[in-house]
Formats: C-alpha cells, sequence, structure tokens
C-alpha cells in the first residue's frame, strides 16, 4: 500500500501545501510560523505555529472550541531535558520552543471553511 501511494507522493505534497497556505492567508499577525527567506520550495512534516501563549493553556482554550493541536511531546523531544537536564539553561530557545510550539490539524479531507475555521480559532485564542 506505501509503494502504491509512493507514485502520487509530490502530487500529495502539493495538496497539502496548497492547504498550508490558504489556512495562513487567515491567519492573524500574532501567528508565527515557519518561512523560507531564501524563496525556495518549503518543505514540512507538520503544520507548526510558534506563540507567545503557554501550549497547555492553549491547547485548552483549543480543544473547548473543537481545535485539537499536538504540543511538547507531541511535536518533538527536548533532548537536552532527557540526557543533561543540569545543562538546560545552556539552551533557552529550545526551552520557550518546547513550551510555545503548537502542531494544528492539517489533512486531505480539510476543505477550505475547515482551514479557516481553525485558523480563526487560533487567532481568537491568542488574541
Amino acid at each position: 500500500m506505501g509503494l502504491m501511494q509512493l507514485k502520487d507522493l509530490d502530487i500529495r505534497n502539493k495538496i497539502l501545501m496548497n492547504k498550508l497556505f490558504k489556512m495562513r492567508q487567515y491567519f492573524s499577525g500574532e501567528v508565527k510560523y515557519q518561512q523560507n527567506p531564501f524563496g525556495a520550495q518549503e518543505a514540512f512534516y507538520y503544520n507548526i505555529v510558534l506563540t507567545d501563549k503557554n501550549c497547555d493553556e492553549l491547547r485548552k482554550r483549543l480543544l473547548y472550541r473543537n481545535v485539537d493541536v499536538g504540543v511538547k511531546d507531541e511535536i518533538t523531544d527536548n533532548c537536552i531535558m532527557c540526557f543533561e537536564p543540569d545543562k538546560i539553561s545552556l539552551y533557552p530557545a529550545i526551552e520557550k520552543c518546547y513550551t510555545k510550539l503548537i502542531q494544528l490539524p492539517l489533512s486531505y479531507n480539510m476543505d477550505e471553511s475547515a482551514l479557516k475555521k481553525v485558523a480563526l480559532r487560533l487567532n481568537k485564542c491568542l488574541s
């Protein structure tokens, strides 16, 4: 089944990228997302945004509005905390990202109204 899907990988990636760009059109200025400053084609694994809010609190607010997001270990590992917790202060950006990143839903079956709904609900929770 995986081999059959490989032949459509470029098309599937393009569909997801178009959905991602569509969702971004509805983000307020408070939503920060990764951008490629060099104009090359973007690559992504998850639909991740950086906020100024604590991700756990933001997750609760979004769940209340029927938007399930990923946070912390659901997105990435805080390796320094796992292997050398006494050195976490040497890596402040890691700790900030770990507690401020959220993964927004993004899938092939989301139409424009669903993409807009997620973005607008995120905007509301951030304001």
